[in-house]
Formats: structure tokens, sequence, C-alpha cells
């Protein structure tokens, strides 16, 4: 949807960063969450949930509190087994990257009407990434109270680049 905009607009082509953010798949992060909770089911025979994030977890329903460490350790195993994360380590260049997809990302939170803080400098967020300092435009969402199903909905039509750092 961002794309359209950008691209629709007095016959210009979108930029690079935002034909990749037009790009993020939430679907792809859910389905990849999907195969870890089948994994983990194979490896402990405990239900755990997928949710629209990518992420994965369980409520002490599903799990006795006695096998939290079997599956909390199950978990990163199965998404490191299945390919879906690195080692977390980002090389100067995905994190120039990192920071064009972010940017593109604030534009679509306002464009849907949410007002986060403004981008530092690249230099600023290089020097800072991975530090408390950090700035990401989704790590502000919180401050709206959205419903699960509204969150759903924003991260469908505007991914959070951080979601996708661990894909290769």
């Amino acid at each position: 949807m961002c794309l359209l905009a950008l691209a629709g607009c007095a016959g210009e082509e979108a930029s690079p960063a935002a034909q990749e953010y037009a790009s993020l798949n939430v679907t792809l992060l859910e389905d990849n969450a999907n195969e870890v909770v089948e994994c983990v089911k194979e490896r402990t025979g405990f239900e755990v949930t997928a949710d629209p994030d990518g992420s994965v977890g369980y409520t002490n329903e599903d799990v006795p509190e006695s096998q939290y460490e079997i599956v909390d350790a199950a978990i990163p195993e199965c998404f490191e087994e299945l390919g879906f994360i690195t080692d977390g380590v980002l090389s100067d260049e995905q994190k120039t990257r990192m920071y064009a997809l972010q940017v593109e990302a604030r534009n679509c939170l306002a464009e849907q009407g949410y007002d986060t803080p403004e981008p530092p400098s690249e230099a600023v967020y290089l020097d800072t990434y991975g530090t408390q300092e950090y700035w990401a435009p989704w790590g502000h969402m919180g401050n709206y109270q959205l419903s699960s199903e509204e969150m759903t909905t924003l991260l469908a039509e505007c991914p959070d680049p951080g979601a996708f750092a661990s894909q290769n």
C-alpha cells in the first residue's frame, strides 16, 4: 500500500527503501512462527502459539510450570533449526538498510494517523543501534494502547522492520 501511494505521485518512482519496505510481508513471519509451533510440539509435546508478529509464546494453561525450561529452550532452537534467525548481529550495511526501512515505517504509521518521534540522523541511528537510545517508530506504538485486532491490522499495513531483522 505504501508503495502504491509513493509510486503514484507525479510519476515518481518509489525509492529503493520504499520498495523494499512495501515488500515486507508480515504473513511470512506468522507462517514461519507456525512452523516453529509444529517443531516445538514435536520436540516437547506441548502446544505453543504463533503471534501475528512472528513470535511464539504459551500460557500456563498450555505448559505446566515445571516444563517452562524445556519449552523455553525449544523455541529458539526451532527458530534457528528452521533457518528463521541469524546470529542477530547486523553489519553496518544492514544497519544502514534497517535505518531506511525504519524511516519508511514511520512514514507509513504517520499516513495511518500515528505520531512517532522524528528519526535521528543516520549517524546517530548507527551509533545507538542496539542500545537503550535506539530509535524505532514501532517502539513508541505502546503509547496508543491498541487492541490485538487493531495491532494486527496496523502491522499488516505498516510492518515493523525490526521483526524482519533476524530474517536473511
